[in-house]
């Protein structure tokens, strides 16, 4: 979403009454746009995982992410690992 100010309205049909069937039901103003994110805190180290090693636990807690321009919004992020499919763990025999 854009900066600047954006308009929802509202048309209905009055049954009784109305000469004014159309109306702005909210405004909502955009102050700042997000356009990029900036992340530091992340190793120059590869990862990678054989099906038969030992649990491996990959540590994120210290990756800072930043708005570009600063707009000062709240975020949250989650981590989600997606199994490739043909690999090992996905194939169901």
């Amino acid at each position: 979403m854009a900066s600047g100010n954006w308009v929802v309205s509202v048309v209905y049909t009055p049954t009784y009454g109305s000469t004014n069937p159309s109306y702005t039901a909210v405004t909502i103003t955009v102050t700042c746009e997000i356009t990029s994110w900036a992340m530091s805190g992340a190793g120059t180290t590869s990862h990678s995982y054989s099906t038969f090693q030992a649990q491996k636990t990959i540590d994120g807690s210290g990756l800072t992410f930043t708005q570009e321009p600063a707009c000062g919004y709240t975020y949250s992020s989650a981590w989600t690992y997606t199994i490739p499919s043909g690999s090992a763990q996905s194939v169901v025999s």
